[in-house]
């Protein structure tokens, strides 16, 4: 009877009742793998880890203290409520919101802490490589800023910074952006913003959250064509393409003052006398690069956080009048906001993307 009585409530909740330890250990295990990390090398990581730990998920729960679980998610960019098991998103929601200087300012801070531009610091996920601006299929892109985090051997590990938000190549503000990113990037660092093509179950799994895109660090750093092929001249590229839209890419940099921006290109320089017996200057430097980048995006993010609290305020006194979260969110958008505050999103799917994300982070769970 109590076997028959675990099966349905494990088929009613589609999670075994007794397994939340067993799933902690599962994607402990399963972040290292995804970041091409082998089971018998976690301890290269990890020191407190013995290979004596990692020999069976009994031994791995002794260990698995919240310290370490907060590690780990430190270590790989990944939250912590994932890692423990309590729900199926993977990061916190990353975006840039019309603002092409986060990005850049991330590209940044990754070049700081020692991921050189040879490591390819910015891959752009799409649903369709060759891309066509008056194409009607779905043509989704996200940004992924790739951060090198350590070496083992000569291969290295990389943290992935996903950028939820999404950039449809037919919505004119969203592929604009990207292509002066991608030019910017190009004449600035002299690297390629390359496409890598998924599908569009996968992009979506992606665009929630879902997926760590760990596939990339297997991947040729290069394709025909990348995304700055469609922000050059012709004298500037052999294969450019939709050449005539550069007028609106090139007045679009002028607009936002991207000519004006400055990248590492190497990781900032120690002094070996302030380093000695205490953290390096490196390392604080590093630290301090990260804390202008957060404060800037914070700064840039504020309107958009603004909207987001009153949606959540919005949603709490009429979700009876909806049948669904979504719905809600839709709502707010065509009929609370007005114009200029519509323009902080790229579109109606993105703004409400965000504000699902934002009932997530005030305790809700968003039914679709």
């Amino acid at each position: 009877m109590i076997l028959k009585l675990n099966g349905l409530l494990e088929h009613l909740t589609r999670r075994k009742i007794f397994g939340q330890p067993n799933i902690v250990c599962q994607r402990f295990l399963e972040v290292f793998r995804t970041h091409g990390i082998a089971t018998s090398q976690i301890p290269r990581l990890i020191p407190k880890l013995k290979l004596a730990d990692l020999q069976s998920v009994e031994k791995l729960i002794d260990v698995l203290e919240p310290e370490l679980i907060d590690q780990v998610a430190k270590i790989f960019g990944v939250r912590v409520p994932w890692l423990e098991g309590v729900d199926d998103r993977i990061y916190d929601y990353l975006a840039s919101c019309k603002e092409p200087n986060v990005i850049l300012e991330h590209i940044n801070t990754v070049l700081a802490n020692g991921t050189s531009k040879w490591d390819q610091p910015i891959r752009i996920l799409t649903t369709r490589k060759k891309l066509d601006r008056n194409s009607s299929e779905v043509q989704d892109l996200a940004p992924v800023v790739v951060e090198k985090i350590a070496e083992l051997g000569e291969e290295p590990v990389f943290r992935y910074h996903v950028y939820l938000d999404g950039f449809p190549w037919d919505h004119p503000p969203a592929r604009i952006e990207l292509k002066a990113l991608a030019r910017i990037i190009y004449t600035k660092l002299g690297i390629t913003a390359p496409l890598y093509e998924v599908s569009e179950p996968e992009m979506d799994a992606l665009l929630e959250g879902r997926t760590i895109p760990g596939f990339l660090r297997n991947v040729c750093h290069h394709s025909t064509p990348s995304l700055e092929d469609y922000a050059l001249a012709k004298t500037e590229s052999v294969i450019a393409k939709e050449v005539e839209e550069l007028e609106d890419v090139l007045r679009y940099i002028n607009k936002c003052g991207l000519n004006g921006f400055s990248f590492v290109t190497s990781p900032v320089a120690v002094n070996a006398d302030e380093s000695a017996g205490q953290e390096t200057s490196q390392e604080k430097r590093n630290e301090s690069v990260k804390a202008n980048a957060v404060k800037a995006a914070n700064t840039k993010h504020a309107r958009t956080n603004g909207i987001k609290q009153r949606f959540v305020a919005f949603y709490g006194d009429h979700a009876s009048e909806y049948e669904s979260k979504s719905a809600a969110a839709k709502t707010f958008f065509n009929r609370v906001l007005n114009d200029k505050e519509r323009l902080a999103f790229k579109d109606i799917n993105t703004a409400q993307r965000v504000f699902l994300e934002a009932l997530r982070q005030a305790g809700t769970t968003p039914q679709q």
